[in-house]
């Protein structure tokens, strides 16, 4: 208990962050500046303009320009796909009416007929070709269109996607949003004067674009022509608040009707507190911290060994969840598929620690940095730091705003940095190959900068696997090789904790946080 002691009270001393700073980052060209506050759509009892909290601002709102978590929380709102994934984890028609495998390298997809884009256009097959093919064209997020060799509007509702090869993890991929469905004329004509998608972003979904001030809020509005269901909120404001206990402050008193990310101090108070609600489940999220292996010292194996055994991961767990978040060996989520514990596990233990870094050259440890976004990373890495400076390693803390730590994770301009990582297709390949794979590149996912022939082998080799069985076994092979390699330090299975209004439903939390708020509405 001295360690929990010690961590909570590093907790309590952790300062506050100041949310992102900035100008306007746009306003829609498809509906009028409305700032998300309709007063003739409230009634006295039933409040329809939600305001939903968010500890980190979005990156993009162009569904092909990247996949944060912060951006894909928004990006759902707006846009579909051929198909998604529903609360019981099965592939199902989105913008696709029906789809028919005509050989193993081919699918065909029917599109509803009838769906329109905000802009009033209706979508058609040659829009669906240009939006994958804009996904393969964009080095963030092109992985997910791999092995994809051509896409053919066969009529104006018929497409047919070839792939290469047998392809297992295609139609998983298609349901995340990076496959996305966007307007070829809206966007053609956009980028054509000078516009982007990011920032004038239009698509099929329940919800219009309306506005975005950065460092502040994303507005959107209901979209009264939604093809799958009626929408009952007014409007949609997705509001920047990085400081944990104002999210909280905000929902006690009614400012917020949503907070996405209830910080683990104010956990047990919303659980027992009046007109509030704490909904806890199991995210596919992971925790961990990645070190660049194109660098010394973290190109020594044993350097990487040494500090997964010099991070108490259990305590850290508790300190960051309130006891909720489960800590891990595996590089991916307990909840998706293929997931083994047999694998390497570390344990808390400095003595181990210090033998490795003397056997890998480094008896007196050195000096390095870390980097991270918000108030619980920033609380994180202070564990870490003061975990590490007992095996002689001197860590520096940087925390910035999660888009400039993605831009230096991405360009390589990084020795260690925390972060999570969300499995939003449920298929293992997002996990393993997107994160691991050496031909993928850090805007794609693989930020750790892994190269080890024997994954690409197996992962590739996963992907052709018909039998679902052997696929799994090769993927239970990555984890350990991944985990006994220490690639990472995994640090734990991520709960959403998730504070509401008292009387808001029509939320129902779905397993890979692919969460629509359609039909969130007050009672």
């Amino acid at each position: 208990m001295k360690r929990f002691a010690a961590l909570l009270l590093a907790l309590a001393m952790t300062l506050s962050l100041a949310a992102c700073g900035g100008g306007s980052k746009g306003t829609s060209d498809t509906s009028k500046e409305s700032g998300g506050a309709s007063s003739a759509a409230q009634t006295e009892n039933k409040k329809t303009d939600l305001v939903i909290a968010v500890a980190t601002e979005a990156v993009t709102l162009d569904p092909q320009g990247g996949w944060d978590g912060a951006s894909l929380y928004v990006l759902r709102q707006m846009y579909n796909g051929l198909v998604k994934l529903d609360n019981d984890m099965n592939i199902v028609g989105d913008l696709a009416e029906s789809w028919e495998f005509t050989s193993d390298t081919s699918v065909t997809f029917k599109l509803k007929q009838g769906v329109k884009f905000h802009n009033g256009d209706e979508l058609k097959a040659s829009d669906v070709v240009f939006s994958i093919q804009r996904a393969q064209g964009s080095a963030k997020v092109k992985s997910f269109t791999a092995n994809i060799e051509s896409v053919v509007a066969d009529d104006d509702y018929t497409v047919t996607i070839n792939t290469s090869i047998p392809y297992a993890p295609l139609m998983s991929n298609l349901c995340h949003t990076a496959n996305s469905i966007v307007s070829q004329k809206y966007v053609e004509e956009l980028e054509s004067s000078g516009g982007s998608l990011s920032t004038a972003p239009m698509g099929t979904g329940p919800f219009k674009f309306i506005s975005w001030d950065s460092g502040d809020k994303i507005v959107l509005e209901r979209n009264t022509d939604y093809f799958s269901a009626e929408v009952l909120p007014t409007s949609l404001t997705f509001k920047l608040m990085a400081e944990g206990s104002a999210r909280t402050i905000a929902l006690e008193t009614g400012e917020i009707d949503f907070n996405y990310s209830v910080i683990a101090d104010d956990a047990n108070r919303l659980e027992s507190e009046d007109g509030v609600e704490l909904v806890v489940t199991m995210s596919p999220k992971i925790e961990y911290v990645s070190m660049n292996q194109k660098v010394a010292p973290f190109d020594n194996q044993l350097v990487r060994q040494a500090i997964n055994c010099a991070i108490d991961r259990e305590s850290l767990a508790y300190v960051a969840t309130a006891g909720y978040g489960t800590v891990t060996d595996s590089v991916m989520n307990e909840q998706i598929n293929g997931y083994t514990d047999d694998v390497t596990h570390y344990e808390y233990n400095l003595e181990k620690a210090k033998e490795l870094l003397e056997e890998a050259g480094y008896p007196n440890g050195f000096s390095t940095s870390i980097l991270c976004s918000g108030n619980t990373r920033s609380t994180e890495a202070q564990i870490i730091q003061g975990t590490l400076a007992q095996i002689g390693i001197d860590v520096n803390i940087t925390t910035l705003d999660s888009t400039t730590v993605l831009e230096q994770i991405n360009n390589g301009d990084y020795e260690m940095f925390i972060m999570s990582y969300n499995n939003t297709t449920g298929d293992p390949d997002t996990s393993l190959y997107m994160l691991f794979n050496s031909n993928v590149p850090a805007s794609s996912g693989n930020r750790s900068f892994t190269n080890i022939p024997e994954v690409d082998n197996l992962l590739e080799g996963a992907r052709l696997e018909s039998d679902n069985s052997a696929r799994m076994e090769l993927y239970k092979q990555v984890q350990q090789i991944l985990t006994e390699q220490a690639v990472w330090v995994p640090l734990y299975n991520v709960p959403n904790m998730i504070g509401m209004r008292s009387g808001l439903t029509g939320f129902g939390a779905h397993p890979l946080g692919n969460d629509v708020f359609d039909q969130l509405h007050y009672e």
